[in-house]
C-alpha cells in the first residue's frame, strides 16, 4: 500500500526529498491484522481480553481480590458484556458516590504511609500488582492534579510501558508518522505521561530530538535550524507557540520543516485546530488518553482528518460508554462518559475507571479501513466541567470555541460561580489580549466577545474583564483554564 504525503509539498521529509519520492511504500498499517478486522471481532477480542485480564488481577492484585471478595464477585461471574456492570466504579475524586471506589482516596492513605510500617510497599500498597517488587518497576508517572484533588501516581513494569507504547504507535501510524521523520516532544522531561510518546516514535523508528529545557523561543531557533517533521505537544502549546513566532518574526510555514503536529493532555477543539493549521502549515492531530489510562487508546487518523473523529483502540482498552447520572450505557450517538478498563496493564490497572470524559460514539466504518468504533467530534467536555447557565449546559471546550475565534485574544481564564438567583451558574471572562491591540478598543472586543456567545451556545458572559497582555499564565503542558469558585460558609 502506499500513503501519501500529508502536508504542503515544501515539507516532504528531507530523507524522501533527496531522493525524489513523494510517496512511501510503508504498510499503511501499524498492526493490520488487528486494525483491519470488523467492529464486532474487535469487541470479541476486547470481551475475550478482559476476562483474562480479570482472573489475572484476582490471582496477582491483592487489592481487587480483596475489592472483589469483599463484594462477592468473581471474574468466572463475567460471562458476558452485560455482567461487566456488576464490577464496581472507580473514580478519581473523593466525594463522589459511595459505593465507588475512591481511587484517589486509596492512594491518599497508602501514600501517608510510614516507610518503616509493615503495610508499606513501595508508593502503592495493595493497589500496585508489584508493590512488594519494586524492582519490577520501570517507569512513574503522575498526573496534572489540573481536574482538582491530589495528583495521582502510577506505575508501570518494562512490559507495561510496551504496552503503552502499541496504543501511541498505532496513533502515529495512522496519523501517517513513519521512521523517516525527524520527530521532537516540546516539554521539560517529567511525570507527564504523554512523554511515552517520545518512546513509542523512537521505536518506530523516527529520529528523536530531545528538546526538554529550552524556553519557546530557543525551541522555535532550533525548528529553524533543524528539518523536524513532527511536533509533539498539548494543543495550548502548540497554539502559544504561534503567537511567539509571530513576535520573533519567524513564520513557522515557511521556516520548519514540520508537517505533522500530534497533540493530547487536553481536548482539541476545532478552533484551536484551525489557529495550529494556519499557523504551522501542517496537520494538527487529536490523541485521547491520560495517565491513569497509561496510554492514548483513542486517535485522529489521516484518512478522516480534519473530522476531529477519535477511532478506539479497544484491543488493548475495554471500553463502555455510560450515561454520567444512571451509569447505565448509551445507544450509539447518545452523549455518554467513557468508562474504560486496562487489558494489558498489570503494574497498577484500574478497572471501570470512570474518566468523566464526554463522548459520543459512531460504529459506521471510517474510510480508513480500521474497524474500530470512534468518538464524534473527539472529547466534548467533562461531566465534571460542565455547568448550567439559565437552563443552558456549557461546557469549556464551547467556550474556548468562541474565544478562540477572535485573534485579538492570547490568552484567557473562566470562573464560574453560583448564580445570584441561587439557581444554576454564571461565569466570568478573563481576557488576555494580543500586545497588539489597542486599549482603545477594549470596549468594543468585549462586546464582540459577549454577542459571539450568544450567537453560537445562547448564554453570555456575566463579565468580560481585559488584563494586561502576558498577565495570564502560559502552558507548556496541560492547561487549567476553568475555576469553579468556592462557596463561602
Amino acid at each position: 500500500m502506499y500513503l501519501p504525503f500529508l502536508g504542503r509539498e515544501g515539507k516532504i521529509p528531507p530523507f524522501l526529498r533527496r531522493a525524489g519520492r513523494k510517496e512511501d511504500s510503508y504498510n499503511k498499517y501499524w498492526n493490520p491484522y488487528i486494525e483491519t478486522l470488523s467492529l464486532k471481532e474487535i469487541r470479541e477480542i476486547s470481551f475475550r481480553k478482559l476476562q483474562a485480564q480479570l482472573k489475572w488481577l484476582y490471582e496477582n492484585n491483592k487489592f481487587y481480590r480483596q475489592l472483589w471478595d469483599k463484594l462477592k464477585i468473581s471474574p468466572d461471574d463475567i460471562k458476558t458484556p452485560d455482567d461487566v456492570r456488576r464490577l464496581p466504579i472507580m473514580t478519581r475524586r473523593t466525594g463522589e458516590l459511595p459505593q465507588f471506589v475512591q481511587l484517589e482516596a486509596e492512594l491518599e492513605r497508602l501514600y501517608s504511609l510510614d516507610k518503616e510500617s509493615p503495610n508499606y510497599k513501595w508508593q502503592y500498597g495493595d493497589f500496585c500488582t508489584w508493590g512488594d517488587r519494586p524492582e519490577l518497576l520501570a517507569q512513574h508517572r503522575q498526573t496534572s492534579g489540573t481536574t482538582g484533588g491530589t495528583p495521582a501516581r502510577m506505575g508501570d513494569t518494562m512490559r507495561d510501558w510496551e504496552y503503552a507504547q502499541e496504543g501511541w504507535c498505532i496513533a502515529h501510524w495512522a496519523q501517517g508518522i513513519r521512521p523517516y521523520d525527524m520527530a521532537t516532544w516540546f516539554a521539560s522531561y517529567g511525570l507527564f505521561i504523554m512523554w511515552v510518546s517520545f518512546y513509542s516514535m523512537e521505536k518506530m523508528g523516527a529520529q528523536m530530538i530531545p528538546a526538554g529545557g529550552m524556553d519557546t523561543k530557543t525551541r522555535i531557533n532550533m525548528l529553524t535550524r533543524v528539518p523536524i517533521t513532527v511536533l509533539c505537544t498539548t494543543p495550548t502549546y502548540a497554539a502559544y507557540i504561534v503567537d511567539v513566532a509571530e513576535e520573533m518574526g519567524v513564520d513557522l510555514r515557511e521556516e520548519t520543516s514540520v508537517r505533522i503536529i500530534t497533540m493530547a493532555g487536553e481536548p482539541l477543539t476545532q478552533s484551536a485546530k484551525k489557529k495550529i493549521e494556519t499557523g504551522w502549515g501542517a496537520r494538527a492531530y487529536d490523541t485521547y488518553g491520560s495517565t491513569e489510562t497509561g496510554l492514548v487508546w483513542t486517535f485522529e487518523c489521516a484518512d478522516d482528518y480534519p473530522s476531529g473523529n477519535l477511532h478506539v483502540i479497544e484491543d488493548l482498552m475495554y471500553v463502555e460508554v455510560l450515561d454520567p447520572n444512571t451509569l447505565e450505557p448509551v445507544k450509539p450517538g447518545e452523549l455518554g462518559e467513557a468508562v474504560i478498563t486496562h487489558l494489558g496493564r498489570s503494574s497498577t490497572p484500574v478497572v471501570r475507571f470512570r474518566t468523566h470524559d464526554l463522548v459520543r460514539v459512531t460504529e459506521e466504518p471510517c474510510k480508513c479501513g480500521r474497524g474500530y468504533a470512534r468518538f464524534i467530534g473527539g472529547v466534548l467536555g467533562r461531566s465534571d466541567d460542565m455547568f448550567k447557565v439559565k437552563g443552558t449546559m456549557v461546557f469549556p471546550s464551547l467556550i474556548e470555541n468562541v474565544v478562540r475565534k477572535f485573534k485579538e485574544v492570547d490568552e484567557f481564564q473562566v470562573i464560574v460561580e453560583d448564580a445570584p438567583s441561587g439557581v444554576g451558574k454564571v461565569f466570568r471572562l478573563i481576557i488576555d489580549p494580543h500586545p497588539s491591540v489597542s486599549p482603545n478598543t477594549y470596549d468594543e472586543l468585549k462586546e464582540r466577545i459577549r454577542q459571539q456567545f450568544r450567537t453560537d451556545i445562547y448564554v453570555r458572559p456575566e463579565e468580560v474583564e481585559i488584563v494586561a497582555p502576558g498577565s495570564l499564565p502560559r502552558f507548556e503542558q496541560k492547561a487549567k483554564r476553568i475555576t469553579f469558585a468556592k462557596k463561602e460558609k
